[in-house]
């Protein structure tokens, strides 16, 4: 069980604002183990996300007066009760992981473009829009070839069917999505080692259009001295300087096309350097909280 409870004040003489609420967050794991070194799961599990301060913060950015965005004090959690079946196997220098899985959602916390004036001028805030259902396919395997070179990648298929009612009117936006990465380690001995890895996610939906599709190829070399110093070289997106990110929104009386430019490309030099030795068993082992469950940025579709 979990409760939060969100308050603020403004600087001005207005209201304050307050959200509170519990929830019950249960979890179940069903395994059975194999003699060949595999292992099959069922599993059932509720999980939160929170909307981040950006999303409840009702602060008016007025810095551009054709796009304008505030947050909403009252935004209520999203809720996802997620059923998988999950197969997983390992035999030497190969190991493979299958999931198929079943997610539905509520309160679906996404940005919503509500008005567009006489002068083009938008205005945008973050609500719970509906639900979603998604069913989907989950692979990865990695495996070692001549005990020099690794090789790891996966594949993450999934449907998107989110539905809304606003003002009477039902909307509803469907898609197949799907991303996948690679990674590639090759160790040529004397210290010597080369790494890529690569990844790309299909343009994101969401209930009144679709972001762009993204990828990122990264490629790097390493020499280790005497095992204690290392020097190495990295490349990001070497093929591409600037990356291009367009989206549209549509609605019942506007259409909104816009593309972001961004540099991509960056090279890197690094340095390790290992004093001494280390011995982690003597250290005492800390609490850590993670504000993972929290929602910002364009949502989660991976």
């Amino acid at each position: 069980y979990e409760y939060t409870d969100i308050g603020g004040e403004y600087a001005s003489d207005a209201s304050p604002f307050s959200n509170d609420y519990g929830n019950f967050l249960p979890s179940i794991i069903l395994s059975r183990k194999f003699k060949n070194f595999s292992t099959l799961k069922l599993s059932y599990a509720r999980r939160i996300q929170r909307p981040s301060l950006n999303f409840v913060n009702p602060y008016l950015n007025l810095s551009d007066p054709r796009n304008i965005t505030e947050g909403n004090p009252s935004l209520s959690p999203e809720l996802t009760d997620q059923y998988e079946l999950n197969y997983g196997t390992f035999v030497k220098g190969f190991s493979f992981n299958a999931s198929l899985f079943y997610r539905f959602t509520d309160d679906v916390i996404q940005s919503f473009l509500f008005d567009v004036d006489e002068n083009g001028a938008s205005r945008t805030t973050f609500l719970n829009v509906g639900q979603n259902d998604s069913y989907g396919v989950n692979l990865f395997s990695s495996i070692t070839i001549a005990k020099i070179w690794t090789l790891r990648g996966g594949v993450n298929i999934f449907t998107f069917n989110t539905k809304s009612s606003r003002n009477g009117e039902q909307i509803s936006n469907d898609a197949l999505l799907f991303n996948g990465n690679i990674n590639s380690t090759i160790d040529f001995g004397k210290g010597f080692k080369f790494e890529m890895f690569g990844f790309y996610r299909a343009p994101r939906q969401t209930l009144q259009g679709k972001n762009a599709s993204f990828s990122l190829l990264s490629i790097g070399f390493q020499k280790e001295f005497n095992k204690r110093t290392s020097l190495g070289i990295n490349i990001t997106e070497p093929f591409f300087n600037y990356k291009e990110f367009p989206s549209v929104l549509e609605g019942e009386n506007f259409y909104q096309r816009s593309n972001n430019a961004i540099l991509f490309r960056s090279f890197g030099l690094t340095f390790n350097y290992r004093f001494g030795k280390l011995d982690f068993r003597q250290q005492r082992r800390r609490t850590k909280i993670d504000n993972d469950d929290l929602k910002d940025g364009g949502g989660d579709q991976f």
